[in-house]
């Protein structure tokens, strides 16, 4: 990769490296939001088309789940939101494995999924993945869901606040130029095949899933309760096997795997 130091995501890289479906979407670049999801949902509000996105160098506010924030400093990382039209709330609810998939894609074979939202590289989390509803049914029916996509591509100078450190990893070790455009590119080309083209996923998603197989921890708020995950169901939803033998399809949620996260 070589060790050059000046990488910096600009709009015009990521465009030039857009292809097939990818060059339908509709990129909004920003050098600072608070969030992309936020900033994107406002796009919603005033009518934004489908396949609208927004790309950040840096979010002062980024976003996880369940109230958690999303460490997003200026150019080591790509943060990214786009909005894609649902015709039902179970192809709402394909929106996350999906873009867990295209970002897998991007990123290369070893790219693994820690159900739900988290994709991994050598056991370490280098995205996160948020998905809203962005606006209630329009008179056609279809939902709009604001995709939010924070990928790690490099460690920030000083490593990763250490709540994180544990965790967190990054795409790559040593910079070079093109790096994040290379990113943001490819995991935007990947998203828009797999909504505009449609197919199944659930194999692939399956195959990059790490959670089955293994002892978990079911978090409900502050408890949690042991399970074996058994697989993915065909709704993308985790079963798991509980102490007491009984069985739980899980549509969302969080579960940690012992000795791991």
């Amino acid at each position: 990769m070589g060790t050059n130091n000046s990488d910096r995501l600009k709009a015009n890289d990521v465009l030039h490296r857009l292809r097939g479906h990818g060059r339908d979407v509709k990129l909004h670049f920003f050098d600072c939001v608070d969030s992309t999801n936020i900033r994107l949902m406002e796009l919603a509000k005033s009518g934004a088309d489908n396949m609208t996105a927004v790309l950040a160098a840096r979010q002062m506010a980024g976003r996880g789940r369940v109230g958690r924030s999303f460490f997003s400093p200026e150019n080591t990382g790509v943060y990214m939101s786009i909005l894609l039209n649902a015709e039902s709330p179970e192809e709402m609810m394909r929106m996350t494995p999906m873009a867990g998939v295209a970002v897998c894609r991007a990123l290369g074979e070893n790219a693994r999924i820690k159900w739900v939202n988290d994709v991994l590289l050598s056991g370490r989390k280098v995205c996160g993945i948020l998905a809203e509803t962005a606006a209630a049914p329009g008179t056609d029916g279809r939902y709009s869901v604001c995709v939010g996509i924070g990928v790690n591509v490099y460690e920030p100078e000083g490593g990763f606040p250490e709540d994180v450190q544990k965790k967190a990893g990054a795409v790559f070790a040593d910079r070079y130029p093109g790096g994040l455009a290379d990113i943001a590119a490819g995991v935007l080309n990947n998203l828009a095949e797999l909504y505009c083209e449609g197919g199944d996923i659930l194999c692939e998603y399956r195959e990059r899933c790490i959670v089955p197989g293994k002892m978990i921890t079911v978090c409900r708020g502050e408890t949690g309760q042991s399970a074996l995950a058994v697989g993915i169901d065909d709704n993308f939803g985790l079963v798991v096997k509980y102490e007491d033998g009984t069985y739980e399809h899980l549509s969302s949620g969080e579960v940690s795997i012992l000795g791991v996260y």
